[in-house]
This record gives structure tokens, C-alpha cells and sequence, in this order.
């Protein structure tokens, strides 16, 4: 820390030392050809030997700017409106001349141009265009040969979590695109862990509309919350990626392999990961110790290849192909007390566990565009899973007088593969008369589940003195099959230049066939051949909807709206082929639907969205078959349960100040689901479970976020702090011994965060959370419970002289109010150094330790209306990696091979322009 001083005091002491004492002073009005003033005009001001930026100002209401307190030197002035082309001026600030009185200055057709310059676009660090957020990468510090992930843990609004999920504004990001284009499918964490950031030149965020919403123009509400990567112009061409190998101590290995060939339209990329350090199928350079692919310890092997391209002018092409393989060993020691109308139970397990698992998955997408007024989007799926899971476990259940419920052990394994075809098929006809659209969408699929196994228990139950024993010995064979195909029409048509209608019907169908045979050890012969009719069933589901509906969507200068009605018809039809009967279901759903958006002015708008849907049980909800697989909980199917239907509301409110680069993001949330499917669990003698599934009303969930961040100083390094502040209610319901049990829980969690950085000396983040949790019911009052989680960050690069960087990252993680032996505070420190070597830094020598402190621990709290548990599961012990890395990076454009000052963080100032 007093080395860390030391330099910041040094750093200091030299910009004061530097200093002119020349002070320039620049003012002046912008207008349009007109002569109308031009308010919010973005002024800047940026070095003219590099193109840093130095000043920036935006107009007034009047066109009218004034920036003073120059440094002597020498500029460029560049004045841009939207709408308008760009102004350039140089300015010579010096003892000759450092006042500039510019009057009135046009914007028109015309625009003054030095030779050399480039305008690329301006350096505000976010711009808000409709629901677009749009960040500028290059205001977002990064070491050296960072990754997407590196970049996106800097951006304001956007968190990832331990598991790698990514939110925007606490909600979940589902793909990540590439220049608009998918990249490896639907896996967002791919593109984060592998893409160099250095390429990065914007981040995109967005709800994508469906493919037909975006062909006919009107939102139908089935949008995906997405990240669009924006590559620069010059890294659209050129070969680059790494090769890793590495080995440590608790004999750790790593090996990665990323290379990525762009040529414009043309994109080829490949993947490939080896380890057991718990990194699963991505890139070891990001976040490697905190960024853990789950708890227990995983070896993980995958590749993978990523295709894009256009086939001449009329079909652009889009595939890829990966496979991964997953073995992971876990250990989970769980604390779980059950809430019963009138007591309650505490039960203790432990379980070992292995997992071994094999992914296939190939998607493409082809977009042929026929001619200017019909086109063709096909996008086929083909996956094929296989998976090996072994567990055993030993428990004990004990009351509040800590008298003896039932004990026991259990071994557990299961053998499945899964093949499954799906696909689409879009066809768009645009007529002559603009905004009149036809379109029809095919789809359907085939999805097989076979699984066998076997399942053994040695329970036994007590009742007041007496005890009883229960043996279980059992092999099952289950096989799942489903089959889903729809069809969909839609029509727009143009009421007006500022309304349009939408017209809509269609068809889907889903058939599933589940067949369960569970055998019982024959104790003559020592073979499962007898048959467990209890545990055995084949059940078949017919479901069919028919929908029509429209939307009507006006578009005005300052807001949009879109109102719509559907009307829905289910029908599901149960038949239990093992048991002859049958049930058929009809229901009707009305639900309207309503999108608002009104942007006060380009810096603040305002969202308002509601929606209906309707869902349907899985074949496991309701086959009518008891699994025990778990321990003395038993689950069964239920053959009556009705399709559900959620209500959604949301409400945001965005801005973001391109003066003052202050913003502010807010939304509230509401939902809540009609004929919802929950638990219903009846406990009998010795603890015994049997869990049902039921349909039940009353349950709701309502939320508030509050996103505030601001920069910390003008300088072009764009530090800032950010203030994240949430607020969840929930309440859930299921029944307990045919009672209704009621969960209402309160979240309110608050995080600050810091990002500073001191050119490519420095990149600093520091961060503090805390969240409150609250449960109370509705049956067992004295259960009510409360515990707090709480924590800290520090993560900082530091480049040393010869080449070297040090990063280090030390977090800390406390809870109180869990159960005995749970409430622990754990500091996990992890830090590593680097040597670039060879003269374009293209080699890197990397020593990494993990958790130094030998404290890192799993501990997470589940609550529910039926228990609350504390669970613990095993981590990585503490070793140390030593890595060799080769960076590749040729992009003829910029001159051949990259030179060491044409890195994300360079030697070089940063360029504006």
C-alpha cells in the first residue's frame, strides 16, 4: 500500500509540475443553416499531436457553449449534431493567441476537414438511443489482453454473478451477439470468457424483438434481453487469439486454445479448453478465481467451432457446432429445517456425488433474401446429450426436542441420452404499399429422453419408542418422448403514417409419451425382475392451443404505444395408458397486452410494458407415478392440474446527462400467476414425505432497482462510481399437510462500487455490498426467520516496469443469522504475475495463486414456503499455476502484426478519434 502511495504521490507531483500557465478560453454559438440555435450540440476539444480527448462541453438551450481554463498547446476543435456533418477546427492555444470568439458557427452540408483526421464518433461513455443502451468501450479501462468479461465488470448496470450469469439492471442477459450475429448459439458466457476486448469498439445492450417482430416493424412482447458486441473497423480483418498450457501444484492443469480468422463479412472461430481447475468450456484469462464453473471439483474438456459468412448478395449464413465433456466431483453437507403446521423437523445429510456428462449441440441460421419483397429464415437445432450421475448419502432428522425422526443411506445412479431436432422456418412477403406485410412462421421438434438406473435405501423411522425399517432395492427404465410442431400467421397492415395493425393466428400442438418400468430385487435369484407397480406407469399428453389476436401500434415524435388483445383456447388431454382413464381439459384466456415508450427528450425516456401468458405442466407434473428417488420424499404426478397464466408489469425510467456523464436507471416490477403449480407435501409417520403437485392463487412477486452512477472527474479516464440499491418482495405458497402454508419474504440489498484507473499504470475496482433477508409465515409463526449477507472487493492491476503485471483480487463474504456452524466470514485472496516477453509483448509468462488464505468455502441458503436450508458444498484447495501464453494478433490493415503499443491499454495516450 505505501509502494501503491508512493507512485500516486509521484503521478501527482508530475501533472502539477506540467502544468501551463497559459490558460485558453473558447466560446461561441451553434446554429443550423436557418440561423435556429442548435441546443445540445456535443463541443470538443482533443489534442491535436494524438487525438486524446482534452475538454467537452454540450450547447444550452441557445446554441451557446463556453469552455476556459485551457492549457496551453496546440487542438482540434470538433462540433457535431445529430443530423448534421461534423465541424472541425484547429486551435493553436499559446501567448500569441488564447482567447477564441467564435460567434456563430453553422452546421450544414459543408464540413471543414484536416488532412489525416478520422471521425470515428464521440467519447461519451453512453448513449441512449430508444431501448438501446450504448456504451463506448474505449471509456472503460482494461488490462492488458483482457476479455469481454473484463470489460463488461466495468460497465455501469451490467453485474455478473459467481456462475458467470449476465445481468443488465438485475436482469438476466440470455445471448450475446457479434456485430449482430449469433456467436456459438445461445451461451452467452462463450463469447464473454474467449472475445479480446481490445476488438471491442462499442457494447450494445437491448431487448432483440423476434424475427417477425423485426420484419413487420410491430413488437409482439417475445424479446430477449441481449449484449450486441461492436468489433472495430480495423479488427474486422486479421487473424488473432492464444494458446495456453499450464500446470501447478494439487496437480492442476490448464490448456486453452482460442483463433479467431475475420474478414469481413467472413468470421471463423475456434475453441478449445482443458483443465480441472473448475473452469468450464471458456477462457482462463478472465476472472479465473472468482468466475468458477459451480461448486465440488470439475475436470472439463470442450471445442468448438463458430461460422458466419454471406453467400453471395442473397443468403447470409450463420452456424456453430460444440461439444463439451464434464466430470465433477461434489461434496454437500446441508442443514434443512422443515416447517410443519404444528412443529418442526431438522434433517442433516451428506452427500457425495459424481456427475460425468457429454454435449453435442450444432444450430445454424441461413437468411435468404429471394428479392426485394419475399425472403426465407431457417434455423435448424440438432443436440445430443449424455450424462452418468453416482451419489451416495446418509442422513438424520431429529424434532425440537431433538428426539429421533428417521435416518438413513442411499445410493443413487442413473445412465441418460437425449437426442433433439428442432427447427423453424420463416417466411416474410413485404407487398408493394409500405408497412403491408405477410408472414408465416413453421416450427417443430423431437425430443427423446432415455435414462436407466438404480436406486438403494436403508431407512428407518421411529414413532414415539418403537422404530421401523424400510428397504428399498430397485432398478427403473424410463423412457420420454415428446413431440411439438406449430404454425403461426401474422398481417400488417397501415392505418395511417403514424398507426399500424397487426393481425394474428395460430396452431400448436405438444404430444408426450412417458413410459417409467421400475423392477424390485428378486431375493431368490438376486435379479430385478419383479415388477413395482407403485413405481411403474406409462402416461401419455396431448396438448393444443389455438390463439388469434392483434395489435394496433402508433408511433409519434415523442412516444410510441402498442395495444393489443389475445384470445387463447388450451386443451389438454391426460390418458394413463397403464391405468385406462382418461381427463380432458378446455380452458379460455382473454389477456390484453399494452407497450408504452415516451422519451422526454435523446438523454431520458420512460418504459412501460404488461403482458399475459399462459404455460402448461411438464409430463413429470403430471404423471401420475411415485418417485422416490430422494430419501423418504416421495413425488408424485398429478393428472388434474390446469395450465397456468401470469400476469407481468414493468415500469423503467432511464438517463443519462452527456455533459455531466451523471445517469440514473429505475424499474418496478410486478407479476403474478393464476392457477400457479406448487408443492403439496403431507408428512406421515417418521418424517415421511409425499409431495404432490397442486394448483393454487395468491402468489406474487414485486420489485424495485435503482442504478445511479456518476464520474469522479472529467478526465478521459472515465473513473466513476456506481450505486446499486434494490428492493424484492415475494409472497409464495404450498401445502403442508393440506394446510396452506404462506411465504412472504423481503429482500433489500444495496451495492457500491468504485472503477478507477491512472493511464496504464493503474486499474483499480473496489466494491461493498449488503443485503437484508426477511421470511415470515402464514403456519408457523415462531419459524420466522432473518439473516444478513455482506461483502467486499478489491481488484486492481498494476504495470511495473520491464514488462511485468501484477493483478491481485482479494473479496470477502460474511452472513450471520444461518444456522450453527454456517455463519462464517471468509477472506479469499487470489494474485498473479505476468512477464510479457519477446518485442510485441506476444508472449506472456504467468504465475497465478489461488485462495492464499485457505479460506475459500460454498455456503448459499435456500428458503421456500415448505423449508429453509443451509447448504455447503466442497471448493478447490489452494494451489498455484504456472502458465505459458502466446497471443496472436495480425490484422494487415494496421501494418502486419500488432506492435506492443497497439494493445487495449498501449503505451500510447488512448485515441478519441
Amino acid at each position: 500500500m505505501r509502494f501503491l502511495l508512493a507512485i500516486l504521490l509521484c503521478l501527482s507531483f508530475t501533472y502539477f509540475t506540467n502544468a501551463q500557465s497559459i490558460q485558453g478560453f473558447i466560446k461561441g454559438t451553434v446554429i443550423d443553416s436557418t440561423g435556429q440555435p442548435l441546443s445540445r450540440a456535443s463541443v470538443k476539444l482533443v489534442h491535436a499531436k494524438d487525438t486524446t480527448l482534452a475538454y467537452s462541453k454540450l450547447t444550452s438551450d441557445k446554441g451557446f457553449f463556453q469552455i476556459s481554463g485551457i492549457d496551453s498547446g496546440k487542438y482540434l476543435m470538433y462540433i457535431s449534431y445529430l443530423g448534421y456533418l461534423p465541424l472541425i477546427q484547429a486551435i493553436d492555444v499559446s501567448n500569441k493567441k488564447y482567447q477564441y470568439d467564435f460567434n456563430k458557427i453553422k452546421l450544414s452540408n459543408t464540413s471543414i476537414s484536416l488532412k489525416g483526421i478520422t471521425i470515428a464518433e464521440s467519447y461519451d461513455p453512453l448513449r441512449i438511443s430508444g431501448d438501446t443502451l450504448d456504451y463506448n468501450a474505449n471509456a472503460f479501462k482494461t488490462k492488458k489482453n483482457a476479455v469481454v468479461e473484463d470489460l463488461l465488470e466495468k460497465i455501469p448496470g451490467i453485474t455478473i454473478d459467481p456462475d458467470g450469469t449476465i445481468k443488465s439492471g438485475g436482469k438476466e442477459i440470455q445471448k450475446i451477439l457479434v456485430d449482430g450475429k449469433p456467436f456459438f448459439g445461445d451461451d452467452p458466457k462463450i463469447a464473454m470468457k474467449n472475445l479480446p476486448s481490445d476488438i471491442i469498439e462499442r457494447v450494445q445492450v437491448y431487448k432483440k424483438k423476434s424475427d417477425q417482430a423485426e420484419f413487420t416493424g410491430v413488437d409482439d412482447g417475445n424479446s430477449k434481453k441481449v449484449i450486441n458486441l461492436k468489433v472495430k473497423e480495423d479488427k474486422k480483418k486479421g487473424v488473432f487469439g492464444e494458446a495456453t498450457a499450464g500446470g501447478g501444484t494439487e496437480d492442476r492443469y490448464a490448456t486453452h486454445l482460442n483463433l479467431f480468422r475475420f474478414n469481413g463479412d467472413r468470421q471463423i472461430s475456434l475453441i478449445g479448453n482443458g483443465n480441472n481447475i473448475n473452469r468450464r468450456n471458456y477462457s482462463y484469462k478472465g476472472k479465473t478465481w472468482s468466475r468458477n464453473a459451480g461448486s465440488g471439483e470439475l475436470k472439463s474438456w470442450s471445442g468448438g467451432v463458430n461460422y458466419r459468412d454471406k453467400w453471395g448478395k442473397k443468403v447470409d449464413v450463420s452456424g456453430n457446432y460444440f461439444i463439451n465433456y464434464n466430470d465433477r466431483n461434489s461434496i454437500r453437507d446441508e442443514n434443512t429445517q422443515y416447517i410443519l403446521p404444528d412443529t418442526s423437523y431438522f434433517k442433516n445429510q451428506n452427500q457425495v456425488s459424481r456427475n460425468k456428462s457429454v454435449n453435442h449441440r450444432f444450430r445454424m441460421k441461413i437468411d435468404y433474401q429471394i428479392d426485394s419483397l419475399n425472403s426465407i429464415l431457417f434455423r435448424p437445432s440438432m443436440s445430443y446429450n449424455k450424462g452418468d450421475h453416482y451419489s451416495t448419502s446418509n442422513f438424520d432428522t431429529k424434532d425440537l426436542d431433538s428426539n429421533q425422526i428417521n435416518k438413513g443411506s442411499r445410493n443413487y445412479s442413473s445412465h441418460s441420452e437425449s437426442p433433439n431436432f428442432s427447427g423453424s422456418l420463416l417466411y416474410r412477403h413485404r407487398f408493394l404499399k409500405k408497412g403491408r406485410t405477410f408472414s408465416l412462421r413453421l416450427n417443430g421438434g423431437i425430443n427423446d429422453n432415455d435414462s436407466y438406473g438404480s436406486n438403494t435405501q436403508q431407512n428407518t423411522l421411529y414413532d414415539k419408542n418403537a422404530s421401523e425399517d424400510e428397504n428399498i432395492d430397485q432398478h427403473y427404465i424410463q423412457n420420454n418422448d415428446s413431440r411439438n410442431w406449430g404454425t403461426r400467421m401474422t398481417y400488417t397492415e397501415p392505418l395511417s403514417d403514424i398507426r399500424k395493425l397487426e393481425l394474428h393466428v395460430g396452431h400448436s400442438a405438444n404430444t408426450n409419451l412417458s413410459k417409467k418400468d421400475t423392477y424390485n430385487r428378486d431375493p431368490l435369484t438376486g435379479e430385478y425382475i419383479i415388477k413395482d407397480t407403485v413405481y411403474s406407469n406409462n402416461f401419455k399428453t396431448n396438448y393444443q392451443s389455438n390463439e388469434a389476436g392483434f395489435n394496433i401500434q402508433t408511433k409519434k415524435e415523442k412516444y410510441k404505444y402498442t395495444v393489443g388483445l389475445n384470445i387463447e383456447n388450451n386443451n389438454l388431454e391426460n390418458y394413463s395408458i397403464s391405468g385406462d382413464s382418461t381427463l380432458s381439459q378446455n380452458t379460455v384466456n382473454y389477456f390484453p397486452s399494452l407497450r408504452f415508450d415516451y422519451d422526454f427528450t435523446d438523454d431520458r425516456s420512460l418504459r412501460f410494458r404488461y403482458r399475459g401468458n399462459s404455460g402448461q405442466p411438464s409430463i413429470q407434473q403430471l404423471q401420475p407415478v411415485n418417485d422416490n428417488s430422494q430419501s423418504l420424499r416421495v413425488f408424485k404426478g398429478n393428472p388434474d392440474l390446469k395450465p397456468y397464466f401470469t400476469h407481468s408489469l414493468r415500469l423503467e425510467y432511464r438517463y443519462f446527462d452527456r455533459e455531466t456523464h451523471h445517469m440514473l436507471f429505475a424499474d418496478i416490477s410486478a407479476r403474478t400467476t393464476r392457477n400457479e403449480i406448487v408443492n403439496s407435501t403431507v408428512y406421515g409417520d417418521g418424517g415421511k414425505q409425499t409431495i404432490q403437485y397442486e394448483n393454487t392463487n395468491g402468489n406474487y412477486n414485486l420489485s424495485g432497482r435503482v442504478n445511479i452512477g456518476r464520474p469522479l472527474s472529467e478526465d478521459k479516464n472515465y473513473n466513476s462510481i456506481h450505486s446499486n440499491t434494490s428492493i424484492n418482495y415475494r409472497q409464495n405458497s404450498s401445502f403442508i399437510n393440506n394446510n396452506k402454508n404462506f411465504s412472504k419474504r423481503l429482500t433489500l440489498a444495496e451495492r457500491i462500487s468504485l472503477n478507477f484507473s491512472i493511464e496504464e499504470l493503474l486499474n483499480l475496482r473496489v466494491s461493498g455490498n449488503v443485503r437484508y433477508n426477511k421470511t415470515k409465515y402464514s403456519l408457523q409463526k415462531s419459524q420466522n426467520t432473518s439473516y444478513f449477507n455482506y461483502g467486499g472487493m478489491v481488484d486492481f492491476n498494476l504495470d511495473l516496469p520491464a514488462n511485468i503485471e501484477l493483478q491481485t483480487d482479494l473479496r470477502y463474504t460474511g452472513n450471520s443469522g444461518l444456522s450453527a456452524g454456517f455463519n462464517q466470514n471468509i477472506m479469499n485472496w487470489n494474485a498473479s504475475i505476468s512477464k510479457y516477453l519477446f518485442n510485441n509483448q506476444s508472449g506472456e509468462i504467468k504465475l497465478s495463486a489461488y485462495d492464499l488464505l485457505q479460506q475459500r468455502s460454498n455456503i448459499d441458503r435456500q428458503i421456500t414456503s415448505q423449508y429453509i436450508s443451509d447448504v455447503r458444498t466442497n471448493e478447490l484447495p489452494s494451489y498455484f499455476l504456472l502458465s505459458f501464453v502466446y497471443h496472436i494478433k495480425y490484422f494487415p490493415g494496421g501494418g502486419g502484426e500488432q506492435a506492443p503499443d497497439d494493445h487495449h491499454r498501449s503505451r500510447r495516450p488512448r485515441r478519441f478519434f
